[in-house]
């Protein structure tokens, strides 16, 4: 039997997952299904994007993904059956009707709509009641706790599993094209597991069959706050000074700002029982010099006008700082002034 996913927000990321699910039963949550209240915000409806494919990426897409069987419920347009790899797809994915079961609803939203996304979804419609699986595949940390509390306060017993991804995306600028375009950029993996395993739910979450490019880690709180403090050094950096993640390696006097934070984080994250490994300051510098030409997806969203997920990177870490008891709080000035200076230049730092 075909495995059905719905994708709630079909941004970058949400658009490269569909391309490498396009032989499954794929839907599309349009985003005034789960903004609106009304009916006719779920009349059918087909949602288009275009992927861009670099040449780091076009390796993922070989002949045999074009081959028989392919669902038109993700169909790649003007491709023919067993053709080399494009340099470009265009997919079409019909709208999630909220009455169809599935098997996996993968939500790529900007962490601060992701809890108020699916309450909407389920109180107009109880849609997350077809749901099996939920699976948050975002940037920072907190919205998978809140997400986790409301599910166990509505009694919604589908399975929770979160995700990481290193896939490199991002919108591309086309005004005169009334399809949305991204590209591809780089080939990462994407990470996942189920959230606060049992030993019993462990071995469920072992053999449970993933879609095509998600791989199980039984560790996945620890990816993910691996991945968080990284973000909490690039991505409020290169806001600050709107620049490339490897220019916070190559600009001297980025770099030292860079190396404060990061052993802040580091000297933070002992007392938080992060569990960082102890040459943290190596391995982040490491990923900004392979990222040297891009840019982090917090100044992506300064320069698209979009608000940032700062809250959910380096606002977690304020706040889990500010949990501890007060004698044990350490002292990271550079990790607060960062704070001030970016609240100052009208980003959202802390949540709201």
């Amino acid at each position: 039997m075909t495995t059905s996913i719905a994708i709630l927000g079909l941004g970058a990321i949400g658009t490269v997952m569909a391309a490498h699910w396009r032989g499954l039963e794929v839907y599309c949550v349009p985003k005034q299904a789960a903004n609106s209240h009304s009916d006719e915000a779920r009349q059918p409806c087909n949602v288009q994007r275009r992927l861009q494919l670099s040449e780091a990426t076009r390796s993922a897409f070989s002949d045999s993904a074009f081959g028989p069987g392919t669902s038109s419920h993700a169909s790649e347009l003007n491709q023919e059956p067993h053709s080399s790899p494009q340099s470009e797809l265009e997919l079409e994915l019909p709208c999630w009707d909220g009455k169809q079961p599935i098997d996996w609803l993968v939500v790529t939203t900007k962490a601060a709509h992701t809890l108020t996304a699916l309450q909407t979804l389920h109180q107009h419609s109880e849609a997350l009641n077809k749901v099996q699986r939920i699976l948050l595949l975002q940037n920072g940390m907190g919205q998978q706790q809140a997400v986790q509390q409301w599910l166990q306060q509505q009694n919604l017993t589908m399975e929770l599993w979160l995700g990481t991804s290193t896939d490199g995306a991002f919108l591309m600028p086309d005004k005169d094209n009334p399809v949305r375009s991204y590209c591809y950029a780089g080939l990462g993996e994407v990470l996942v597991g189920r959230a606060l395993q049992t030993p019993g739910q462990e071995l469920l979450a072992v053999n449970t069959p993933l879609p095509p490019h998600l791989k199980f880690v039984p560790d996945i709180q620890q990816r993910l706050i691996n991945k968080l403090a990284v973000n909490i050094v690039i991505n409020p950096l290169t806001a600050l000074y709107q620049c490339l993640n490897g220019e916070l390696v190559s600009n001297t006097a980025y770099h030292q700002h860079f190396l404060a934070l990061a052993n802040e984080v580091l000297e933070a994250s002992k007392l938080l029982e992060w569990q960082l490994p102890d040459d943290f300051v190596q391995r982040v510098t490491l990923v900004a010099q392979k990222t040297a030409a891009n840019r982090s997806s917090t100044l992506q969203d300064i320069i698209a006008g979009r608000p940032t997920e700062l809250a959910y990177i380096l606002g977690y870490l304020l706040i889990q700082v500010s949990q501890l008891p007060e004698e044990q709080q350490p002292s990271i000035p550079e990790t607060r002034k960062l704070a001030e200076q970016l609240q100052g230049k009208g980003l959202t730092v802390w949540p709201q």
